[in-house]
């Protein structure tokens, strides 16, 4: 897997895959990249940041103290949870980068782009680290749904948590409100700190999806069960 200068991996994406985007995609591309472009590139830094902060142990973030004891739920959940799981489109790291018109592009960007065109419109989202990339996430799809003139709520996704980010499950569908029906936290995480502790990270995501009316996602059944 190749890096640019700036040290961001890149996908190995073919050039020609550009040739998959219409014209219309390809200036709504643009467009996601002029206004959130730059914010994924400071967030990516402070995930750094965020990182060697969790190094002193996991905690619940001060800040957040209002949205994990405020009585709110996530938006409206569809009815055919089949269909959102056969539809679903999976999006690449925010880390990742293609090349696109000889620029470099967010390949979630891009997956984003070539799906929503194509009227899909439930996702599921690469794993989060934190409730600012859930919210980076939700920004773009309010502007996207504003964009294209559909109703606010119509992106539907679930999102792929880690460990670490557990502790931020409130945060996060907070955060995603109005567009994520419920949460999965990785496979990886199952190894991260042993099973003793993955298990205590499902209970508290588990706990705090039934407080918010999501579901969960269970990576041991791959299935999607109301908490």
């Amino acid at each position: 897997m190749k890096t640019d200068a700036k040290g961001w991996r890149q996908s190995g994406e073919k050039p020609e895959y550009e040739h998959i985007l219409s014209s219309d995609a390809r200036a709504f591309l643009n467009r996601i990249t002029y206004h959130f472009g730059e914010k994924r590139i400071e967030l990516l830094k402070r995930n750094h940041t965020i990182d060697e902060h969790r190094n002193h142990g996991p905690s619940f973030p001060i800040e957040t103290k209002r949205i994990r004891e405020g009585d709110w739920t996530v938006g409206r959940i569809p009815k055919d949870l089949k269909e959102m799981a056969v539809r679903k489109k999976l999006l690449r790291s925010l880390h990742l980068e293609v090349q696109v018109d000889g620029h470099l592009k967010s390949a979630s960007f891009y997956d984003f782009t070539n799906h929503f065109f194509h009227l899909n419109h439930y996702f599921y989202l690469p794993t989060i680290d934190n409730a600012l990339e859930a919210r980076l996430w939700n920004d773009l799809f309010v502007y996207a749904q504003n964009d294209q003139r559909l109703p606010l709520g119509t992106i539907k996704v679930i999102a792929l948590i880690n460990s670490n980010a557990a502790m931020e499950t409130d945060e996060i569908l907070y955060e995603l409100k109005e567009h994520c029906i419920g949460v999965q936290l990785s496979k990886i995480s199952r190894f991260e700190g042993g099973l003793a502790s993955f298990m205590n990270m499902y209970s508290l995501v588990r706990e705090t999806c039934e407080k918010r009316g999501a579901f969960v996602l269970d990576n041991r059944t791959t299935e999607v069960t109301h908490s």
